[in-house]
């Protein structure tokens, strides 16, 4: 598909792309920035992006291109489409965007996409996708699609470009085109179609009605004889929650795990707040398939929003439950597919219901070793996280460590979205921290300003964790009169989008480094001056240390700790610690079940 867009922008003099970076729109990237009858420009910023194309396109009296990743990236380039629609401009937007089936899934920068820039478009289309090598994927829930001819989608998609690139013809002003890419990325192969979302629709709707206040009598009774249950909590945006009476039941239940995830502001000990320290060192062993049938859930219970995590995603997805039930007033998910049942009743009323008695009532569990299962891969990564951490060099790995021991007890903890949130996931937080961080759609444009709104008007101090990009995106989050003197931020530069280094199929190539990784150079100690910030940098383990401690020793002044990490090692780091896990997981004699 998108050698199919480069022939066409080529056939009708689109010269000039503005690309901002993105994991989803690699493949178009890849196309455009590699071909020399291109002229491609690299601009983060969306909004500004956007507008640059409208000053080329002016300046050349041309058509210019813009390239951007899915969700609310796709809408920072609203502004500049609105002008271009009034002022007659033509520019050619393509945006990646999320398959299909995964809209409304709780899948992260995900929204509804198609249309969403219609309203001041000559032109708005949702391509197709080829769906021939879907067939496992699909067949479960989509089985008609299987039959859609490949030939027939590329010619389905080739009208629909030169209709769309054509309409400049009668009227000039933009076009968009949204171009669903299933992952891989790198070595892009499409999946599904967008009116696969129409297929969803009886379904969720189905689901959505469901919102009973009693569990029936059948649903009791499967939950009585299930012996693996997992309870996967998502994001809460509540005060935080130490080890409630329902949540004891449940952990007191050997055919119980539980699952929480850093942005659920619910603590347990005995819970699972790691969950890609869990399941990556299994997805590297050979025993991987049996390891994962022993782990399935035979019921799945979601509580809270969106869930981070893309290993525990991929597991239930891959081996889904019999049953996934969601419980509370958030919007029910069907993120696994195979959504069953909403009940809108808080946890301490589900937890009373499926057991039958008052939560201090002694129970009569089934016999089972589930829990067991989970907690010898947890003890794992408890085991040897410190130890992987005392062999590594200076890098975001150990960085991210030291500053979760550093923040004190009751702060608000911000984290930025990328390469902050999933670091966050891996490492232990305190019982007092209240997380908070931008989930829904999971764009990076507006972390900062959340951060300061936040911060405005809560009585406990508060810490950003934000990456470079990030931070320099919204850095106008300070340009106003409400900054709060409490706030903290923790930038961690390592000069670009370092996260697009993890991806599977990445290379090493001035391409993949121009348009992806983006590194710029830049600093925040002017930013800081300019807006009064308190500004420290780190750039080693000893600098680290002394900058946390600065940081935090006067509460009431508004501060940023500038720290500094290797851009080509950080990856290495992160990825050999699934491997380090990987291979204590298969020599540790503690988990004979696994040898």
């Amino acid at each position: 598909m998108a050698q199919q867009l480069l022939s066409a922008c080529l056939q009708k003099g689109i010269k000039e792309v503005v690309i901002s970076p993105g994991s989803r729109s690699a493949p178009l990237a890849l196309s455009f920035g590699s071909n020399p009858d291109i002229r491609t420009f690299t601009i983060i910023d969306e909004r500004s992006a956007a507008f640059f194309a409208l000053g080329r396109a002016l300046e050349s009296q041309n058509p210019v291109a813009l390239i951007c990743t899915s969700g609310t990236a796709l809408l920072n380039y609203y502004p500049a489409i609105c002008e271009a629609f009034y002022s007659e401009v033509p520019l050619l937007v393509l945006s990646a965007d999320r398959p299909a089936y995964l809209i409304d899934r709780g899948d992260g920068q995900t929204i509804r996409q198609d249309q969403v820039l219609a309203q001041h478009c000559v032109h708005s289309k949702t391509l197709h996708q080829n769906v021939e090598h879907a067939i496992k994927k699909l067949a479960s829930f989509a089985p008609h699609y299987l039959d859609m001819d490949p030939e027939q989608v590329h010619q389905k998609n080739a009208d629909a470009i030169e209709m769309a690139i054509g309409s400049w013809k009668e009227r000039k002003g933009p076009v968009h085109l949204n171009i669903p890419l299933e992952e891989p990325l790198y070595s892009q192969v499409s999946i599904s179609d967008a009116e696969l979302i129409s297929a969803f629709q009886p379904r969720l709707a189905e689901v959505n009605s469901s919102e009973e206040l009693k569990v029936s009598t059948e649903k009791i009774e499967l939950w009585e004889k299930a012996t693996s249950k997992l309870i996967l909590v998502g994001q809460m945006n509540c005060a935080p929650q130490n080890t409630p009476a329902w949540l004891n039941r449940l952990i007191d239940d050997p055919s119980v795990i539980v699952l929480t995830e850093t942005t659920s502001n619910l603590n347990h000990p005995d819970s699972i707040d790691s969950i890609d320290s869990v399941i990556a060192p299994v997805e590297k062993t050979q025993e991987a398939a049996a390891i994962f049938q022993d782990l399935r859930p035979e019921v799945l219970v979601t509580l809270g929003g969106h869930i981070v995590s893309k290993k525990i995603k991929k597991f239930l997805r891959d081996y889904g439950p019999v049953e996934h039930w969601h419980i509370g007033d958030s919007r029910p998910l069907d993120t696994f597919f195979c959504l069953q049942g909403h009940w809108r009743i808080s946890p301490e009323d589900f937890v009373e219901q499926v057991y039958q008695k008052g939560l201090n009532a002694t129970v009569a569990f089934p016999d089972s070793n589930y829990i067991g299962l989970w907690n010898s891969l947890k003890k794992n990564y408890e085991i040897n996280r410190e130890r992987y951490i005392e062999q590594i060099p200076y890098s975001d790995f150990v960085v991210f460590s030291s500053l979760f021991k550093a923040i004190p007890e009751g702060y608000d903890l911000h984290l930025a979205n990328s390469s902050a949130i999933r670091y966050a996931q891996l490492f232990p937080h305190k019982y007092s921290w209240k997380t908070y961080c931008n989930r829904g759609a999971s764009g990076i444009d507006g972390s900062t300003s959340t951060a300061v709104g936040v911060s405005y008007g809560s009585p406990n101090p508060g810490v950003l964790v934000t990456g470079d990009l990030s931070f320099f995106y919204d850095c106008n989050a300070f340009w106003n009169n409400y900054a709060n003197e409490n706030l903290k931020v923790i930038l961690i530069n390592n000069d670009g989008g370092g996260i697009f280094r993890i991806l599977p199929g990445k290379e090493e190539t001035p391409v993949f480094e121009k348009h992806f990784e983006t590194p710029h150079g830049r600093t925040a100690k002017l930013l800081c001056e300019q807006y009064e910030l308190d500004y420290k940098a780190a750039k080693t383990t000893n600098e680290l240390s002394e900058g946390l401690k600065s940081l935090f020793e006067k509460p009431s002044q508004a501060a940023l700790l500038e720290v500094f990490t290797p851009r080509k090692l950080n990856d290495k780091v992160l990825l050999e610690y699934f491997e380090f896990l990987n291979l204590e997981l298969k020599f540790n004699k503690t988990l004979s079940h696994y040898e």
